[in-house]
């Protein structure tokens, strides 16, 4: 946000905050006992007073330090709704050698509302406007919505974004998938017969039976990606 919006009032919400009166008695170097609150919360006005002359520095250090932040708490996972786009397959899936597996959201993981977000990607051509709430419910709904949010000339990929805790994750970086969340895998107009061949081998254990295959074919007649079902 700009600095130039941020009003006394605003900055009197955020020092409400526990954890900035926590980080205010670290700075006094005094213990947060009953006292140190008393007069914390008490002063507040005249705390923001002083805080204001050098307001810009500390707006801009904040946004410096907002997705720094934010990905110690919250992982984001990027998908998209389509798997026939010429372009997603050349940057995306190694100029087409690769492949797209989908997902069925109505599966766990990603039905766990209580773990999972799913955010479906908006676009637009200026950047968000939020101002920098520290505390965590604040903090969580402000990061859904910078995360929701992406340059339109994007929009072709037609993203969605799922947001997950780090605790929720094995060694902060992978999400449990259960098998039965695994809708489909398609393979590249130039995916290599030989990784085709042993991902459908390995499709073959009875937990992945369900699981559809397709080859992706590019149109002889427009630019675009056809689906073909492969048989067996």
């Amino acid at each position: 946000m700009n600095p130039a919006d941020y009003t006394k009032e605003d900055g009197i919400q955020t020092l409400k905050q526990e954890h900035m009166f926590e980080e205010w008695c670290r700075q006094k170097s005094m213990p947060c006992d009953r006292e140190a609150r008393e007069y914390y919360f008490g002063h507040l006005s005249e705390i923001v007073d002083k805080l204001m002359p050098d307001l810009a520095v500390r707006v801009a250090r904040e946004q410096a330090s907002f997705l720094p932040r934010a990905s110690k708490v919250w992982a984001v996972g990027c998908f998209s709704e389509t798997c026939e786009s010429i372009l997603m397959w050349s940057h995306y899936a190694s100029q087409h050698q690769g492949m797209v597996i989908a997902f069925n959201t109505d599966r766990e993981p990603f039905n766990d509302s209580e773990r999972v977000a799913i955010l479906k990607v908006q676009y637009g051509q200026n950047k968000i406007v939020y101002k920098h709430p520290l505390a965590d419910e604040a903090f969580e709904k402000a990061f859904h919505e910078v995360a929701a949010w992406k340059f339109q000339d994007w929009a072709y990929e037609k993203e969605v974004r799922i947001l997950v805790p780090r605790g929720a994750l094995r060694d902060g970086r992978f999400l449990k998938l259960s098998p039965i969340a695994i809708e489909s895998v398609t393979f590249g107009c130039k995916c290599p017969l030989q990784l085709a061949a042993l991902v459908s081998e390995r499709l073959q254990a009875p937990c992945f039976k369900h699981v559809k295959r397709y080859y992706a074919k590019q149109d002889d007649n427009e630019f675009k990606i056809n689906l073909k079902p492969m048989a067996g």
